[in-house]
């Protein structure tokens, strides 16, 4: 059975492809993006539902992932760092949309 962190195809772990990202290697970005697009798209999908807001909000972890990866220390596996950094980025999505309710003068400083 396949795991998110081997998958045979390319033989490397999500691990060594973050360090290969980490020195600039444009291809192990596009594995790892492969490894994770379906799941987080699902993810972010039961949660929001309009395609439009979706894709936004993948796009949107994609490239929190891209810009976070030097925060990655590999405590945990990397589909769970996926996957919290993606939970982040949809809790601040709900932010905005709930401060887009509020007058101006609640709106947090």
């Amino acid at each position: 059975m396949e795991t998110a962190g081997d998958v045979p195809e390319t033989g490397h772990t999500d691990e060594a492809l973050v360090e290969r990202v980490r020195d600039c290697d444009g291809a192990a970005f596009d594995t790892l993006f492969g490894r994770y697009f379906a799941r987080i798209y699902r993810f972010v999908k039961r949660r929001l539902g309009k395609p439009t807001d979706v894709e936004e909000t993948v796009q949107e972890v994609f490239v929190d992932l891209f810009a976070s990866l030097d925060g990655f220390r590999g405590e945990a596996p990397f589909a769970a760092w996926v996957l919290g950094l993606t939970r982040r980025v949809l809790a601040r999505r709900f932010e905005r949309e709930r401060g887009a309710d509020l007058p101006p003068s609640k709106l947090p400083q």
